[in-house]
C-alpha cells in the first residue's frame, strides 16, 4: 500500500513538473531580460513607450487582430477569391469610402450585422408572439438586410465622396497652377495645399506624394490614385500627369490644360442641371400645385353642379 502511495505521489509530482515547467522557463528568461535591462545603460524613457501608447492601440487593437486571425479561415473572401470581381470591386469601394478595412474585416462585419439584425427580427417577433412562419420570415429579412446595408452604406459614402472630390477639382487645379506659377514643384504645392486644407481631393494627392516619398514610382503612385477614386476625371488627370512624364513635357502646361478642361466641364455639369430642373419640378407642381388651383377654379361651381343632379 505504501509503495502504491508513493507511486502516486511521484506520478503526480512529475505531472505537474511537466505541466509547470514551460511557464517556469518563461518567466526565468522574463527575469533575465529584466536584469539584462536594469544593468544596462540605456535609459529607462525607452522602455516606457509602449506605455505612452492610448489603451486602445495597446489593448483593443491586439484583440481585435487576435479575432480577425481566428475567425479569418471563416470569411469566404479569402486568399482564392483576390482575383475575383466581388473581391476587386468590394476593395475599390473601400478605398473611395477612405475605410481602412480589409475584405476580411468588412466581411466579418457584414456577418455580424446579419446576425444582429436576425436575432432582433426573432426577438421582436417573439415579443410580438407572431407565429413561427412570420418569426422565420422576418429573420431572413433581417438576414438579408444585415448582409446588403453596410455595403449600401459604403458605396452611398463612395458616391458622396467621389462627388466631393468632382466638385472640388477646378477649384484646387486653380490653386496648383497658382502655386506652380509662383515657383513651387508639384509636389511641395500639393504638400503647402495639405498642410491648409485636408478635402478628400487633396489627401488623394498627398497619398500619391507620400507614396513617390516611400520609393514607389510616380507612375505607380499616380495609377494607384486613379484605380483608387472612381472618378474618370481625376483619372484622366493621372494620366496625363503619366503622359507629361513619360515625354517631358512642363508640369505647368499640364496643369492649365487640365484646369481649363475641368472648369469647362464644370460649367458643362451646371447647365445640365439647369436644363433637367423644370423636368423635376413637374411631379410636385402636379402633385401639390395643380389640384390646390383646381380647388380654387372649380370650388365655387361644385354646388350648383350637384344642385342640377338632385
Amino acid at each position: 500500500m505504501q509503495l502504491v502511495v508513493l507511486f502516486a505521489a511521484i506520478t503526480v509530482f512529475l505531472l505537474i513538473t511537466g505541466l509547470l515547467y514551460p511557464e517556469g522557463v518563461k518567466r526565468d528568461q522574463l527575469s533575465r531580460r529584466l536584469e539584462r535591462i536594469k544593468n544596462s545603460n540605456i535609459s529607462p524613457e525607452i522602455f516606457d513607450e509602449e506605455l505612452k501608447k492610448p489603451l486602445s492601440e495597446r489593448l483593443l487593437t491586439p484583440l481585435k487582430n487576435s479575432f480577425l486571425n481566428n475567425l479569418r479561415r471563416l470569411v469566404p473572401g479569402s486568399q482564392r477569391n483576390r482575383n475575383s470581381k466581388s473581391w476587386a470591386r468590394t476593395m475599390q469601394s473601400l478605398h473611395g469610402a477612405d475605410l481602412d478595412l480589409s475584405y476580411e474585416e468588412f466581411s466579418l462585419i457584414k456577418i455580424g450585422t446579419a446576425i444582429l439584425l436576425c436575432l432582433a427580427g426573432v426577438f421582436i417577433a417573439q415579443a410580438l408572439r407572431l407565429p413561427l412562419a412570420s418569426t422565420l420570415l422576418i429573420a431572413f429579412i433581417g438576414l438579408t438586410l444585415g448582409m446588403w446595408l453596410p455595403m449600401l452604406i459604403v458605396t452611398s459614402k463612395e458616391k458622396r465622396r467621389n462627388a466631393k472630390i468632382l466638385h472640388d477639382m477646378p477649384e484646387i487645379m486653380d490653386l496648383l497652377v497658382v502655386s506652380v506659377e509662383a515657383g513651387l514643384g508639384l509636389d511641395a504645392a500639393i504638400t503647402r495645399l495639405y498642410e491648409r486644407n485636408r478635402s478628400p481631393l487633396i489627401v488623394e494627392l498627398m497619398k500619391t506624394v507620400r507614396d513617390a516619398q516611400m520609393g514607389l514610382p510616380r507612375r505607380e503612385s499616380l495609377k494607384a490614385m486613379g484605380e483608387r477614386c472612381n472618378v474618370p476625371e481625376l483619372r484622366a488627370f493621372a494620366a496625363a500627369l503619366i503622359q507629361a512624364e513619360q515625354l517631358g513635357v512642363s508640369i505647368k502646361k499640364v496643369l492649365f490644360s487640365q484646369a481649363d478642361q475641368l472648369r469647362m466641364s464644370y460649367r458643362q455639369r451646371c447647365e445640365a442641371r439647369a436644363a433637367k430642373a423644370p423636368i423635376k419640378m413637374m411631379l410636385p407642381m402636379v402633385i401639390f400645385i395643380f389640384p390646390v388651383i383646381f380647388i380654387i377654379l372649380l370650388g365655387p361651381s361644385i354646388p350648383q353642379i350637384m344642385s342640377i343632379f338632385q
